[in-house]
């Protein structure tokens, strides 16, 4: 029967051809579903195409915008008042032209040709339809016509029964008015041309009461009014399918012209439903390139779900250990402080500046100090065990914020459970997956680095009297030893609660310029900047010795060795040899008692003579001896490494000393690239040094 079927349709189909006044209209199924799912179908249907387009012409009965029309003639008996409609397509009209005016939809919403289209579709809008008569009509098996009827058709019917409850504007039909939980036709459709997986997609994102979109409005009063992320996750799945490539899914624009209604909800409603999305659905993916982002559902599980599972296991303390541990791996590269990360409050006596990092738990909320965090202040500053602490004024405290913590958290929390996926889930990920994971590593390790930056974003000092001093941290680096050295560092010298070194002004003011009458120990001039918190910080104890050997060069103060009223030799104007602040030997003294002829000061005849050249004392012995059996040599050298905070004592040591020896210096010196101070052609220090060694005639040379 099918070979004389297709043996008569040939001959009709010839005969007619030949024909002057005579047509043929043979329409046949779109796909061979429509016949059978049987092979023998498939081959009559093909049979028949072909010999039907030796002579016949290829015509579609519905061809763009005429599918309105008849969606309107097969579903609809009456459309309602025409004064009506045109009111509803005039009021969608004017909105996307407020929102074209700031690039929230797509171009064409806005245009004329776009009112039009407006009109044909109603009471649907026309992205509702073209999803299924442009997207899904790409798949061989849809049926472009009665497949389109038979979803709206559907889609009306569940609307009907469901108009009762329905919340917002009701001009228009949207992608968003559909709940798919009871839309068998649509999901059955969904599973038959792509898959069963998708159920598991619709289920656990898009539609029910256990759905991830569900949650997500349940949790806010303006979701949850509208069903905005329902809405919205609808629209991404239907549009899922029927593209590819870099126009794969909906981007924001379009999911804002397919979703949203006048007199309803803010757009800005659906960047946050997106944000939601992207970190609770399982089964979301997105794509950015060009700063625009695209959405679509996949029925493998992203890595969001592994992410949330893990985030949920991770314990505070667990943050703040890591908090503490990611600060300690920059211990070694702290230059100027010495950096101590959430010690006890039983800290022993520091001579040296150091920066107590607080511990992530003691935070400050809107500046003030409260909770564990004051008496921990209070105790460190003033208490060693149960004694009080002697160098009050080494001690500063870093603090974190309670917004910044809070931040911080978030952004730790899913590093941490993001390293736990890769460890634990290493076979099971597909290469994609891992590639997006490491990715996301990546970005997350250097967006912890900087929130562990701004959270630790205020200074605080003990102050005289019990007074707690604050200094607010505003300027922030991306690597926490480079916050540590530069920023923080710079901040303290500009607010001078930290000095490089001190003038004669400075000394003056604190009471430490010596008298006739009242030498002043050196030892005790360094060690007040150490123990007294009514004055400033200083970097360390280079900062009073360069700055008293200047004094002493630029002839503003005199420095003794000795004792009061035994002074062995007093300086005015010229270095100090084995000048050391931290020696009880050496005095600042008043400029009166240098005497630049004398060699002996304040001494009766009778002691013993000196020799600063040899550093010795005459004993008896050496007196009887001939000066010819003193042992003379034909120079010294001296060479090794030298401690940088050590550096000045070189001139004063043995430069000076040997001045009027023909004295001859050869240098190395070696500086290595930090993250702190990136050694670089631009960089200040780099140009600073090379120009430095041109005008001095030293060699030059990198290492790369």
């Amino acid at each position: 029967m099918s070979d004389q079927t297709i043996s008569f349709i040939q001959e009709l189909s010839e005969s007619i051809s030949a024909s002057n006044q005579c047509v043929a209209v043979v329409t046949l199924p779109a796909s061979p579903l429509e016949v059978a799912s049987s092979e023998k179908g498939h081959q009559i249907l093909v049979s028949l195409n072909n010999r039907l387009s030796r002579v016949g012409k290829d015509t579609k009965p519905v061809e763009g915008d005429e599918i309105f029309e008849v969606i309107r003639r097969r579903l609809f008996e009456d459309l309602g008042d025409k004064a009506e409609i045109e009111k509803v397509v005039k009021h969608y009209y004017d909105y996307y032209k407020t929102l074209d005016y700031n690039h929230e939809i797509p171009q064409y919403a806005a245009h004329p040709d776009y009112k039009e289209r407006l009109r044909k579709a109603y009471p649907f809008h026309p992205e509702l339809i073209d999803i299924f008569e442009k997207r899904w009509a790409s798949h061989s098996d849809f049926q472009r016509t009665r497949g389109v009827l038979r979803m709206l058709g559907s889609i009306v019917a569940d609307l009907w029964k469901r108009q009762s409850i329905l919340t917002g504007s009701h001009g228009l039909i949207h992608l968003s008015d559909m709940n798919l939980g009871n839309l068998d036709a649509i999901t059955s459709q969904i599973k038959k041309l792509w898959g069963n997986g998708y159920d598991a997609v619709i289920s656990a994102d898009v539609s029910g009461n256990n759905s991830n979109a569900f949650k997500i409005d349940s949790n806010k009063q303006e979701y949850r009014k509208f069903g905005i992320t329902q809405g919205v996750a609808t629209a991404i799945i239907l549009g899922t399918f029927g593209s590819d490539g870099t126009k794969k899914g909906l981007n924001i624009q379009e999911i804002k012209l397919m979703v949203l209604k006048p007199d309803t909800y803010n757009h800005n409603s659906i960047n946050g439903v997106l944000d939601a999305l992207e970190s609770e659905a399982h089964y979301l993916y997105y794509s950015e390139a060009a700063n625009i982002k695209r959405y679509w559902f996949y029925t493998r599980p992203n890595i969001n779900i592994l992410i949330n599972q893990a985030k949920g296991d991770v314990q505070r303390s667990t943050l703040e250990q890591e908090i503490i541990n990611r600060i300690k791996i920059h211990e070694k590269e702290f230059n100027l402080f010495n950096v101590l990360v959430a010690p006890s409050d039983d800290l022993p006596e520091l001579t040296r500046l150091s920066l107590v990092i607080a511990h992530p738990s003691l935070i400050v909320n809107a500046d003030v100090l409260n909770g564990k965090l004051k008496p921990y202040i209070e105790k460190v500053a003033s208490k060693r065990g149960n004694y009080e602490r002697i160098y009050k004024n080494t001690i500063l405290f870093l603090v974190a914020t309670e917004l910044g913590i809070n931040q911080l958290h978030i952004e730790l929390r899913e590093l941490i459970a993001c390293n736990k996926i890769k460890t634990d889930y290493v076979g099971q990920l597909s290469q994609e997956q891992k590639n997006d994971l490491l990715e996301k590593i990546k970005e997350l390790n250097k967006k912890v680095d900087r929130s562990i930056c701004v959270a630790y974003s205020l200074v605080i000092k003990a102050g005289a009297k019990g007074e707690i001093e604050k200094l607010q941290i505003k300027q922030f680096k991306d690597i926490i030893d480079v916050q540590f050295n530069i920023n923080i560092l710079e901040l303290l010298k500009d607010e001078e609660w930290l000095l490089e070194g001190v003038g004669f002004g400075k000394l003056q003011e604190i009471n430490l310029i010596p008298t006739v009458e009242n030498p002043v120990r050196v030892k005790n001039v360094y060690e007040a900047f150490l123990r007294y918190n009514d004055k400033p910080m200083i970097i360390g104890v280079q900062a009073i010795q360069t700055s008293l050997l200047r004094l002493c060069n630029g002839r503003q103060v005199a420095i003794a060795q000795g004792e009061p009223g035994n002074f062995t030799k007093i300086y005015l104007g010229e270095g100090v040899p084995f000048f050391d602040v931290t020696s009880p030997d050496f005095w600042l003294v008043d400029k009166s008692f240098y005497q630049p002829e004398t060699q002996e000061v304040s001494k009766p005849e009778t002691l013993v003579k000196t020799y600063p050249e040899v550093g010795g004392i005459e004993s008896p012995d050496e007196v009887n001896q001939s000066p010819s059996l003193t042992k003379e040599f034909r120079s010294v050298t001296i060479s090794g490494k030298v401690d940088v905070a050590n550096y000045s004592q070189v001139f004063t040591s043995f430069i000076n000393p040997l001045m009027k020896n023909n004295v001859e210096i050869n240098i190395t010196i070696k500086g290595k690239t930090t993250n702190a101070a990136p050694l670089a052609e631009n960089s200040p220090q780099y140009k600073i040094i090379k120009e430095s060694a041109s005008q001095l005639g030293l060699a030059f040379d990198v290492e790369e």
